[in-house]
C-alpha cells in the first residue's frame, strides 16, 4: 500500500503544481482564468463560465489539501491500529487514487473492487 500512497502524494503534487501554475497566469487576466473559449451561444457561455469558475485553481488547490489531509488521517489510524481501520482496510487510498488511473504509474491491483 506504501507504493500507492507515494504515487498518490506524486499525483497529488503535480495537481497543485498546475493548479498554482494556473493561479499565477490569472494574475495576468483581468482576475479570472486566462482561458476564455469564443462561443457565440449565451446558454454555452454561462455554461462555460460556470464551469471555469467552478474549476478555479483555488478550488483544485482546496482539493488537493483535502485528500492530503484525508490520507494523513488514514495513516494516521494504521499507525495507531485504530480498529476503524480494519473495517476500511485500504479502500481509502484505492478511491482517492482512482480519478488518477490513467495516469502513468497507476496500477490496476489499486483499482477497488
Amino acid at each position: 500500500m506504501d507504493d500507492l500512497v507515494t504515487w498518490l502524494r506524486a499525483q497529488l503534487a503535480d495537481d497543485e503544481r498546475v493548479a498554482r501554475d494556473a493561479e499565477d497566469a490569472t494574475a495576468l487576466s483581468y482576475g479570472e482564468w486566462p482561458f476564455w473559449p469564443d462561443i457565440d451561444d449565451d446558454h454555452t457561455f454561462k455554461a462555460a463560465e460556470t464551469w471555469r469558475d467552478r474549476f478555479h485553481p483555488k478550488r483544485q488547490l482546496a482539493e488537493v489539501d483535502a485528500k492530503r489531509r484525508i490520507l494523513d488521517a488514514w495513516r494516521t489510524q494504521i499507525e495507531e491500529d485504530d480498529p476503524a481501520v480494519y473495517l476500511a482496510g485500504d479502500i481509502i487510498p484505492k478511491l482517492l487514487a482512482l480519478p488518477y488511473a490513467d495516469r502513468p504509474g497507476y496500477r490496476d491491483e489499486w483499482r477497488p473492487e
